[in-house]
Parts: structure tokens; C-alpha cells; sequence
């Protein structure tokens, strides 16, 4: 009768301990997935991020204290603009501008127009892919 339990012990023993190996199996082989699929998502955002390319024209009315930008997606991939942040260097405030998102597709342009009061200012338009690119005012003549 003791040999008849300890054959069932062992046989109970030996499906855990395979029940054991094989989970830990599959838990690293999901790991290993999603480690790969990050590794290709950030390889397509960093490979989008350099076909951005973006002509900003801009242009400011220093009577009316209007800035009028012109955007135009000269890359080959869909941008979004997410935020303008204006920098005013007058006070040392930097403060998001009041305007829409803006999705520009290749080839395409949106013109955004922003009431500022400044004349000393820097404006930098970020896009969903972490790209930026910078306005310069200065003493109401825009420099880039």
C-alpha cells in the first residue's frame, strides 16, 4: 500500500513540477512578444520623427499684436500639432497658446492665427512625435 502513494505522490509532483515549467515558459515568451513589439513601435515613431519636416512662415502685426503662421508639411509622414507653447521674455512667462489641434497631411498647409501682446517672444510648435520648431521674435520682427 506504500508504494501504491508514493507512485501517486511522485506522478502529482512530476505534473506540477512540468505545470511549473511550462507557465514560466509561456510568461517569458509573452514577455519576449511585447519587448519586441515595443522595440518595433518606438523603431516606426523614431523612423516618422525624421521624415517630419515642416516650412513655417509667420509673420507679425505688431499694431493689431497678431501673429499669423502658416504651416507646411513638406515630410512625407502625417503631422499633428499638438501645442504652441509662447515663451514671453518680457515677463519670463511661458503659457500654452489657445488654439486647436491641427492634423497636416504631406504636401498640405493650415495657417493659425494668435492674438499676442508681446514683442520679445519665442514660439515653439510641438508635434505628437515630440518634434519641435521655434519662431523667434524679436522687438516685433520675426527672425526664423
Amino acid at each position: 500500500m506504500k508504494r501504491g502513494i508514493s507512485n501517486i505522490i511522485g506522478a502529482l509532483l512530476f505534473i506540477i513540477a512540468i505545470v511549473a515549467i511550462i507557465s514560466i515558459t509561456m510568461v517569458a515568451f509573452y514577455q519576449l512578444g511585447t519587448y519586441a513589439d515595443t522595440i518595433h513601435y518606438m523603431e516606426s515613431l523614431e523612423r516618422d520623427r525624421l521624415f517630419e519636416k515642416l516650412i513655417v512662415d509667420a509673420n507679425y502685426n505688431i499694431t493689431e499684436g497678431t501673429l499669423t503662421i502658416k504651416i507646411t508639411n513638406s515630410g512625407s509622414v502625417v503631422i499633428h500639432i499638438v501645442t504652441i507653447l509662447i515663451h514671453d521674455l518680457d515677463s519670463e512667462v511661458l503659457y500654452e497658446a489657445p488654439v486647436s489641434e491641427r492634423v497636416i497631411a504631406p504636401g498640405q498647409s493650415t495657417t493659425y492665427q494668435i492674438a499676442i501682446g508681446a514683442e520679445n517672444i519665442n514660439i515653439i510648435l510641438v508635434t505628437s512625435r515630440g518634434n519641435s520648431y521655434m519662431i523667434i521674435i524679436r522687438d516685433g520682427v520675426v527672425q526664423s
